[in-house]
């Protein structure tokens, strides 16, 4: 056997969950042409203006509908499109995605009881390894 402590051992165990969300977004920008200098060798031809974006918010299946509604989390795509200044597009976006993450952090800090029947309660209560890293429970790891 190995030394004790010359092995390495995973203890990332956190890591290991699927994230309860995923936020998609996209840009949509018109390309203007311009000339500008930007130093003795850079110039810049064209210039980004952002237009439209769309932002899609997905929470895993295990979360009830009840508790998207609750805390007010869409779920359909979210569609912006802006004006001919641009200006309002990217600060709309900061407004709109701080906005979801507000209420997707709501909705996390929320604690659902499990609803467990007797057997699996009776199973949960006899498990002697932990169903992720698979360590043997003692009197140590429980406490």
């Amino acid at each position: 056997m190995p030394a004790p402590g010359t092995m390495l051992e995973f203890d990332g165990w956190s890591k290991t969950q699927r994230h309860l969300k995923v936020i998609s977004a996209d840009f949509e920008a018109l390309i203007v042409k311009c000339m500008e200098n930007k130093g003795k060798n850079t110039s810049t031809i064209q210039k980004h203006k952002p237009m439209s974006y769309g932002i899609f918010v997905k929470i895993t299946e295990n979360v009830p509908i009840d508790l998207l509604e609750k805390f007010n989390v869409l779920q359909k795509p979210i569609i912006f499109c802006g004006n001919e200044s641009h200006q309002d597009v990217a600060k709309s976006f900061m407004k709109e995605v701080t906005e979801i993450a507000k209420k997707v952090d709501n909705l996390l800090k929320k604690n659902k009881p499990i609803i467990m029947t007797e057997k699996e309660q009776r199973s949960h209560v006899m498990k002697i390894t932990c169903d992720l890293c698979k360590c043997i429970f003692s009197e140590k790891t429980i406490n």
